[in-house]
């Protein structure tokens, strides 16, 4: 692999490799991959306590004790108390092990110089610099908690998304669906090196910026995914912007609690068919669309300004598919029409918008069943 971003992929086939390797060779000696590094720490350093490997290893205890029972049954390793504190248990390999080990150093030592060969030295050094830095920065990650809520994309300014309002554009990662008219791909399969702008970061420049701004739009990926948002539009209310949330109504409850608690002035609901081809435009086969009415109720009762956008797809949309849509809108309802355009960045390509001249036409038929019917042309 080329790309950068498939990094942990590269790491992982390298591990499995690995271990392939390594059961296949020490399979003689009764022993696993899993089992070999605990053996050399201990061969290496006699004595060595079990809270020692859990450390210099970063495993868990559970793995570590279980791996010490299992050299301790072929007779490895021997666990001896602590002269000046028996909780302690300090580990020894046996003479059986001392044994067997030049032969696993052999095997080790083949497989390095395999997996390195025809990779000169100053190459092999500034790997090991760089691949070690990574780990430490791992071991150091994996021990904090974990930000909740991060953005993938950042238009600090927009004149389309909020009517007239001046409006910043927050994109969110993750989707349940995988619509193959989708343009978002990269908020949909998040890559491993998908830049990620911080939440703090965000406040920071909407508190410094609420003169010229008025609205702020958050997007996705799905929105409804992250229940973590909500602390955040409760900043965005307290420092007085008006708040539209984009989301294909798949996650009821917390768009309805979000709207019963005035964190919401306007809604879009991603409207991608009639109810019997909703599997079709949103790739899952067992889509439960019930949900999507529950959304709809939910905002109806809480009196939330919403509309309906449906983005235009030849191969998904007809007349007759866009006249049972249109029940779903209402003859109260808003919708805004958006024609396809192919991009690199679609999840399936082969897909097809219409013609201007389709169109007018579909709005001549399809526009006097809804309150209004807006047709967006153009960059968003």
């Amino acid at each position: 692999m080329n790309n950068h971003e498939d990094l942990l992929m590269d790491i992982s086939i390298l591990y499995r490799s690995t271990q392939k390797y390594y059961d296949r060779k020490l399979e003689p000696f009764h022993l696993t991959y899993a089992q070999l590094p605990i053996l050399l720490f201990i061969f290496e350093q006699e004595g060595i306590t079990m809270q020692n490997i859990v450390e210099k290893g970063s495993y868990d205890k559970g793995t570590v004790t279980k791996n010490i029972k299992k050299l301790e049954a072929l007779d490895y390793v021997e666990v001896r108390p602590s002269a000046s504190d028996k909780r302690v248990k300090h580990l020894y390999t046996t003479y059986k092990a001392k044994r067997i080990i030049a032969q696993i150093y052999k095997i080790r030592i083949d497989w390095w110089n395999h997996i390195i060969q025809n990779i000169d030295d100053d190459t092999m050094r500034s790997f090991e610099a760089v691949y070690g830095s990574m780990c430490e920065r791992a071991n150091e990650y994996a021990k904090l908690e974990p930000e909740g809520l991060r953005f993938y994309g950042w238009k600090k300014l927009s004149l389309r998304r909020f009517g007239a309002h001046p409006c910043s554009v927050l994109e969110i990662g993750g989707c349940n669906l995988r619509c193959p008219g989708c343009q978002k791909k990269h908020l949909v399969f998040l890559k491993e090196g998908q830049k990620v702008i911080h939440s703090e970061e965000v406040k920071t420049y909407l508190t410094h910026h609420k003169t010229h701004l008025r609205a702020v739009a958050i997007e996705g990926g799905e929105v409804g995914l992250h229940p973590e948002l909500e602390s955040f539009l409760q900043f965005l209310k307290a420092e007085k912007y008006a708040v539209k949330i984009k989301t294909n109504g798949m996650y009821p409850e917390p768009v309805a609690r979000w709207a019963e608690n005035g964190l919401l002035d306007e809604v879009e609901i991603d409207l991608k068919s009639a109810w019997s081809g909703y599997s079709e435009a949103t790739g899952i086969h067992d889509i439960d669309t019930s949900e999507i009415k529950k959304t709809l109720d939910a905002l109806r009762q809480a009196n939330v300004s919403h509309r309906f956008a449906t983005t235009l797809i030849r191969e998904f949309h007809n007349e007759d598919v866009l006249k049972e849509m249109a029940s779903i809108v209402g003859h109260d309802g808003h919708w805004v029409w958006r024609n396809y355009e192919p991009g690199a960045n679609a999840i399936e390509e082969g897909l097809h918008g219409f013609s201007k001249a389709e169109i007018d036409a579909l709005e001549q038929t399809v526009g006097p069943l809804v309150k209004t019917l807006a047709i967006e042309r153009g960059a968003q």
